[in-house]
């Protein structure tokens, strides 16, 4: 009688736990997911970010090429021959910005990067 009690005893301490190990197990693993996650978020959000900021970084030297030269450069490439340092004119999914001039009267441009899709004129393009 008393050995019967203390296996159902150890029966019953021994499978909670083994329900403990497999909620913590799961636990765990829906913690993991979950940083994963947000982790590709934050990364998503970093590289909206680095884009936008070139943006306006370009958007200043086509500014100050105008300044200089007196007219707006034709290309993003003309910033190169008027500046010392070579700048990549890329977006931080590796490709390369749309620039055209609207209104050359006006001196009015645009600044438009393809996004995460690499593909112009879709719903996640970043503009000036």
């Amino acid at each position: 009688m008393i050995s019967s009690l203390l296996e159902l005893l150890f029966y019953k301490v021994f499978c909670k736990k083994r329900k403990l190990k497999l909620i913590l197990v799961v636990f765990f693993a829906l913690i993991f997911i979950f940083g994963v996650y947000l982790r590709d978020m934050n990364y998503a959000k970093r590289k909206v970010n680095a884009t936008e900021m070139k943006i306006r970084n370009i958007r200043i030297l086509v500014l100050t090429y105008k300044e200089n030269k007196g007219f707006l450069p034709q290309r993003l490439n003309d910033l190169n021959e008027s500046n010392f340092r070579k700048k990549n004119f890329e977006d931080a999914w590796g490709s390369e910005y749309n620039y055209k001039i609207t209104d050359a009267i006006k001196e009015k441009f645009i600044i438009q990067s393809a996004g995460q899709d690499k593909i112009f004129f879709t719903d996640d393009d970043l503009f000036y």
